[in-house]
């Protein structure tokens, strides 16, 4: 997971002609980040990111979810990630 703001960061430096290498390094992230996020396949964590979804409870016994059909304790986090990520692409 990576800020909000290094994205618009990257997309800034990027624009300045620095390399992804140099962004990487001034912006102490990975150059596969920056790949990502320049050609837009990088999840943008923020407002509505993951820190949203509740944790299981795990007190309770696991049921079958009616979304992806796995045993989980309620809510699937499985489900609720995948809709996030057909929110952003």
């Amino acid at each position: 997971m990576y800020p909000v703001e290094l994205d618009d960061k990257i997309r800034e430096l990027h624009a300045r002609g620095m390399s992804h290498r140099g962004i990487a390094r001034v912006l102490r992230c990975g150059r596969s980040t920056v790949g990502l996020v320049l050609a837009g396949r990088k999840i943008v964590h923020g407002e509505s990111g993951l820190h949203l979804i509740k944790a299981p409870n795990t007190m309770s016994t696991p049921v079958r979810c009616q979304g992806c059909g796995g045993l989980v304790f309620e809510p699937c986090v499985v489900c609720a990630v995948r809709a996030m990520r057909n929110q952003c692409v």
